[in-house]
């Protein structure tokens, strides 16, 4: 999503290497066999019926139901790590305290401490997962025809620490849907966040390459079977296939690559409602608008943001602004329009980390302030742990409303 390596660490950082045993720290309320309930009658069966349905559908939310405290913003950190300077040394406990100090109210990763885990959830604090899903060098390897194919008809070349991954591909579905199961069956996080849901781009800077994908046999064949659209037989090399459909039949190209990354979240929706408890599914997404590098949110990226919608329960939007290249009110810009989009909660992640310019401490405080502030968020994720200096920890415990931040 940037420096390579600040990304590369932050985002293949959260894997399986998840929760231990997990404490629930919003337990629910004992609606039933209060002493002295008065007598149920029709209209008060409704309304518990109603109520308990409501706390059912919140899960882990309930309590906060109950306490009244339904739009208190979360204040979260991407890619939690024992080894940041303010955590080294200290039992779980003390880090808990650290975090609570500092206002967190949910962390990225940190997982693979069984101890830490309920003690964070003990106080409090939530605990999520990323799955990094159409991307990685290793599923070149591993499934060499999942490398996407431009419209030139040459393979995608990696951009820095970036390998794009063709999302039809059946062996890649599978690979990350297993993966996704493997998670949510084993550890008991609190919440799923989905990242590199897309086609291929390497979007993280000001002015990305916009490469249509992928002209490959496997997908052309996919696309002409699921639209009924049949490229002539005369048209046989892959650059002039490539630019017939784009010539001929753009927006039913744009629209089937966005069903198809759309399905593919649904598919984990569906795993998710056969889970024995209730886990939010998140997803991270390209922030660009409608009308931004002309529609490429569809055409290139294809986030139907307004499908996904039926999908997903929380958006982040990666508002990196530095990287984008853009001023901090373009945060706020962003995170509306995706609220508008979806209406669902929006949790904008910012950046934190020095580039490609030095973040001073001031800009910082105005970006967590207008991700919070701005229309349609229900809070901020800092990205990420490691970029927080003492400095910039003074202006999140700030921010966040923490108190002691030792």
């Amino acid at each position: 999503m940037g420096n390579p390596s600040v990304i590369r660490s932050g985002m293949q950082q959260v894997n399986l290497e998840v929760d231990g045993p997990r404490r629930n720290p919003y337990p629910r309320a004992k609606l039933l066999g209060a002493v002295g309930y008065p007598p149920l009658t029709p209209m008060r069966s409704i309304i518990m019926i109603s109520f308990v349905t409501l706390c059912i559908l919140m899960g882990p939310f309930a309590g906060d139901v109950l306490a009244g405290e339904v739009g208190s913003p979360v204040k979260a950190i991407y890619g939690f790590s024992r080894k940041h300077h303010a955590m080294q040394g200290k039992t779980p406990e003390q880090m808990a305290y650290t975090l609570n100090g500092w206002g967190v109210t949910a962390v990225f990763g940190g997982y693979d401490d069984p101890a830490l885990v309920a003690t964070l959830h003990d106080r409090g604090i939530r605990i999520f997962a990323e799955v990094a899903l159409f991307v990685g060098k290793n599923l070149w390897k591993r499934y060499p025809h999942s490398r996407p194919i431009l419209s030139t008809g040459v393979p995608m070349a990696p951009e820095g620490w970036y390998y794009g991954v063709n999302p039809v591909i059946p062996g890649i579905r599978h690979h990350t849907l297993k993966k996704f199961q493997g998670l949510i069956e084993r550890f008991p996080v609190d919440g799923v966040w989905l990242d590199f849901i897309r086609w291929p781009c390497r979007w993280e800077k000001p002015d990305p390459q916009l490469l249509q994908t992928s002209f490959d046999p496997f997908t052309l064949e996919s696309f002409q079977k699921d639209t009924g659209i049949h490229i002539p037989s005369k048209v046989t090399s892959i650059p002039d296939r490539a630019q017939w459909i784009l010539e001929h039949h753009r927006e039913e190209w744009t629209r089937w690559k966005c069903q198809q990354i759309t399905e593919f979240v649904k598919q984990v929706r569906e795993i998710l409602k056969r889970a024995p408890r209730t886990i939010l599914l998140g997803l991270f997404g390209v922030p660009w608008r409608s009308l931004d590098f002309d529609g490429a949110i569809r055409h290139i990226i294809a986030q139907d943001y307004r499908a996904l919608s039926a999908h997903v329960d929380i958006f982040s939007p990666m508002v990196y602004h530095k990287l984008c290249g853009k001023d901090v009110p373009w945060i706020a810009e962003v995170t509306t329009w995706v609220w508008h989009e979806t209406g669902k909660p929006v949790w904008p992640i910012v950046q934190a980390m020095d580039e490609p310019k030095p973040l001073k401490t001031q800009e910082l405080r105005q970006v967590v302030k207008t991700a919070l502030s701005a229309s349609g968020s229900h809070g901020a994720i800092i990205f990420d742990h490691k970029a927080l200096s003492p400095e910039k920890i003074k202006v999140v415990q700030e921010v966040f409303g923490g108190g002691d931040t030792h």
